[in-house]
């Protein structure tokens, strides 16, 4: 009688620890997918802002005129692919002069690009940057209707 006591306590074990395991999986892995979302929207954020403030620093730049210049601390997020500008000459058929500042962002709906459109031709002498981490970058007027990016 004493095995089957012994017996029946340890199959009951393996059941309770069945049973939490099951309750505990589904509620982990919940956890974990949000915790993928919330890294893919920040990332997809602090794109946005990397795109926002290099376009907007470029107009600035240029509005100062020829000479000017200022340096910014960009970052490159993990789920950004790219990140690279056009070279100007007209965008969209307008014939001003004018670049696209441009990301590739992943996100689990697919890709979406982020772009800014700036008031200038940009000369990029950086070019595409893939990697991500932190840059420092420098843009500077070239003249009344260029803007050059360069890593410093």
């Amino acid at each position: 009688m004493n095995n089957m006591v012994k017996g029946q306590v340890g199959l009951e074990l393996v059941i309770i620890i069945g049973v939490m395991l099951a309750l505990m999986i589904p509620t982990i892995m919940y956890a974990l997918s949000l915790k993928g979302e919330q890294a893919e929207t920040q990332s997809t954020a602090q794109a946005e802002l990397t795109v926002n403030r290099i376009g907007h620093s470029i107009n600035s730049v240029g509005i100062a005129g020829s000479g000017s210049s200022i340096k910014l601390e960009v970052i490159i997020p993990d789920y950004m692919l790219f990140l690279n500008s056009t070279s100007g000459h007209g965008i969209g058929g307008t014939g001003a002069n004018k670049s696209e500042i441009y990301a590739r962002i992943f996100t689990g709906s697919g890709f979406q690009d982020l772009v800014f459109i700036t008031n200038y031709n940009v000369v990029n002498d950086i070019g595409a940057l893939y990697a991500p981490g932190k840059y420092n970058i420098e843009i500077a007027s070239l003249n009344s209707t260029t803007v050059r990016i360069r890593l410093v």
